[in-house]
């Protein structure tokens, strides 16, 4: 049976959370545990963190956090009143705004929204750049023909809680994982970042275009605010580094 290390104490301190990023397989990790073999289950990130403790030429951990499956509905496109509900990306303050970023972050914005069930997106150029809409209660049947270009994409969450599947690595390169996959987190140990910590360097990224976000009820954010209350968040969240879309 895989070890469990439920009642381990948990050195996480010593661990630095990159929240979203998976170094598995060939993205960035030298994995002690085959990709289909965790060395644990059912374990928590303090868990996951003590099997490291406990192996020799352990630098880092990839634990599961959740479970997200997506299915493409190509060509349908849904909104009120034509098989979806419309729902608010995070901090737009609207349901009716539709962003353009690129597919994989459109799907991590509706990750990010607890009701969010589903995209639809509409790749307006060459550079997997499009509009982002976020959509619950589909019914693909009732949607719209997306005229060749809208695609709808659906969400399936399956929730691990804090207990997920465990893998140990004996190095990691953060600028070659997949910062791409929200069901996975990195924890790397005895890493120090660089003061300020969203200086580090390396390519685990969250870009933040202010003029998207509200820090008040009808305000965008400030610099000042940025910097005290949105940074701090990410950096919470995990993010190591964040590109400041500010115009000047």
């Amino acid at each position: 049976a895989s070890p469990e290390a439920a009642d381990v104490p948990s050195p996480l301190t010593s661990y630095r959370r990159h929240g979203g990023l998976n170094c598995q397989g060939g993205g960035g990790g030298m994995m002690i545990d085959a990709p289909n073999s965790p060395v644990a289950t059912n374990v928590d990130a303090a868990g996951c963190a003590a099997l490291c403790h406990g192996t020799e030429g352990c630098a880092a951990t990839l634990h599961q956090s959740a479970d997200y499956t997506w299915v493409p509905r190509l060509n349908k496109n849904c909104y009120n009143g034509a098989g979806a509900t419309e729902v608010a990306i995070a901090m737009t303050g609207s349901s009716e705004v539709c962003l353009n970023m690129p597919l994989a972050e459109c799907k991590t914005q509706c990750i990010l929204v607890a009701e969010c069930e589903g995209i639809t997106w509409a790749n307006s150029d060459s550079d997997d750049h499009g509009l982002c809409c976020l959509r619950k209660d589909i019914t693909r049947r009732e949607c719209d023909s997306g005229g060749g270009e809208w695609d709808t994409h659906e969400l399936t969450r399956r929730p691990v809680g804090t207990r997920g599947g465990c893998w140990r690595m004996s190095g990691v390169t953060l600028s070659q994982c997949d910062a791409q996959n929200e069901g996975f987190d990195t924890y790397v140990r005895d890493e120090r970042p660089a003061q300020p910590w969203w200086q580090t360097t390396h390519f685990a990224e969250r870009v933040v275009m202010p003029r998207h976000y509200k820090c008040a009820a009808s305000a965008t954010c400030t610099l000042p605010e940025l910097q005290n209350v949105v940074l701090p968040q990410l950096e919470a969240a995990g993010y190591s580094v964040v590109n400041i879309d500010w115009p000047v």
